[in-house]
């Protein structure tokens, strides 16, 4: 896979895996068929799905999809899991998935997947888990 133009020399190591994680997801996105892949990559259209939550942490997920319904897609690339601004943000996409009647999905490395199950049971949230 080709990355030129996606990466900035004073990102951190955390940043470049993050967005390396998202452009291979949503390149196997677009090769699965789905007909509309927004990611904020170059090359992809920003997704349009905004937050308008006063203290919010994030404006869009990291990617939407659209196939045979929307998803929306937020990528978990390092061990911030527990992290306040990580709740924040699970609560307003799968608030924004349950509204737009979307599967809100969560990305994570191998391995999180127990502790990301027991956060979503703790902090009652609805999304779908993928481990890459």
């Amino acid at each position: 896979m080709q990355f030129m133009g996606l990466f900035n020399s004073s990102w951190t190591t955390k940043q470049t895996r993050h967005r390396q994680m998202v452009y291979q997801i949503a390149t196997a996105l677009l090769n699965d068929g789905c007909t509309e892949v927004l990611a904020d990559l170059p090359g992809f259209r920003k997704p349009d799905i905004r937050n308008h939550t006063p203290g919010s942490v994030s404006d869009f997920p990291d990617i939407v999809a659209r196939k045979e319904g929307l998803l929306l897609f937020d990528i978990q690339a390092d061990d911030s899991l527990e992290d306040p601004s990580t709740y924040l943000r699970w609560k307003q996409f799968s608030g924004y998935a349950r509204k737009l009647g979307a599967l809100f999905c969560i990305v994570v490395p191998q391995g999180s997947l127990q502790q990301t199950e027991q956060l979503l049971r703790k902090w009652e949230i609805d999304a779908e888990i993928l481990q890459v």
